[in-house]
């Protein structure tokens, strides 16, 4: 597979509205979107194959499609004293 070039861009929308509690609306992430534009002399046909191996292994696609355990870590330190 010759790639000239790949260019992979993220969109999605929110509600900033959400982030503040405000009710009637939402913090999360919608309408996601990913566009991934390549340029290559091979024939379509060896393209197809390799957008349908990235759907198949695509780790990031694959933790947008599919639900995740998340950790989330809130740390508080307590200031020590410079010695």
């Amino acid at each position: 597979m010759t790639l000239d070039d790949v260019q992979a861009t993220a969109r999605c929308r929110s509600d900033a509205a959400g982030l503040l509690a405000i009710e009637g609306t939402n913090p999360a992430l919608q309408q996601i979107e990913l566009s991934i534009v390549v340029s290559s002399p091979d024939p379509a046909d060896r393209l197809d194959a390799m957008f349908a191996a990235l759907r198949e292994r695509c780790p990031i696609y694959l933790s947008l499609l599919n639900p995740n355990t998340v950790a989330v870590d809130f740390p508080v330190g307590v200031p020590t004293a410079a010695g």
